[in-house]
């Protein structure tokens, strides 16, 4: 308001709009028709102040919050890591993983105390409990991962190739076994 009023004694004083400084010469001049001002008065005031048109503007409010708040409970809270990380990185790769089998829940993990792994009745016995876990489909998500049974073929001659030395491996001790077995590539065709 005190910027209208200054301007207003501007004009009033005859000054000009960028150098206000300087006053202009000459009689001042007549005030213009405004022509929006008069459209405005004339069409749409009385147009917006229509029964009708107060009726369709509320309608139309109390429609776009109805699904505004519908489509509230499908809207992902939080911003994806994947935008501030370049394109084809580990961090990347692995919150896409994460954003597309997150829904998943996390990993559980069946910890046992005190078990002889040399015995090979205790190992039949924990594959038994990794096919029970599988038959909970309806708690549990497959697929279950175990070392056992990748554990037994390796030691068994004849199921996996020879490349992977299982002959050698069902002669030698057990802590040998094992760490041959661990130091398996992911990647190599025994696994």
């Amino acid at each position: 308001m005190p910027a209208l009023a200054l301007d207003k004694q501007r004009i009033k004083a005859h000054r000009y709009d960028v150098l206000c400084c300087w006053r202009g010469e000459g009689p001042a001049p007549a005030a213009r028709d405004d022509v929006v001002r008069k459209y405005f008065n004339k069409h749409f005031v009385p147009f917006v102040f229509k029964k009708t048109t107060k009726c369709m503007t509320i309608a139309i409010t109390v429609l776009l919050i109805i699904i505004s708040g519908f489509s509230c409970a499908k809207l992902l809270r939080g911003l994806n890591q994947n935008v501030s990380f370049v394109s084809g990185s580990a961090l990347f790769d692995y919150f896409d993983t994460l954003f597309e089998y997150g829904d998943a829940g996390p990993p559980a993990y069946v910890i046992f105390n005190n078990v002889n792994y040399t015995d090979p009745e205790n190992l039949k016995q924990m594959q038994l409990i990794d096919a029970e876990l599988a038959t909970l489909s309806d708690t549990i998500i497959a697929p279950i991962y175990s070392w056992v049974g990748p554990f037994q073929n390796f030691i068994s001659v004849g199921v996996w190739s020879d490349e992977c030395g299982s002959a050698v491996a069902s002669k030698l001790p057990f802590d040998e076994q094992m760490k041959r077995f661990t130091q398996i590539k992911i990647e190599s065709q025994c696994c």
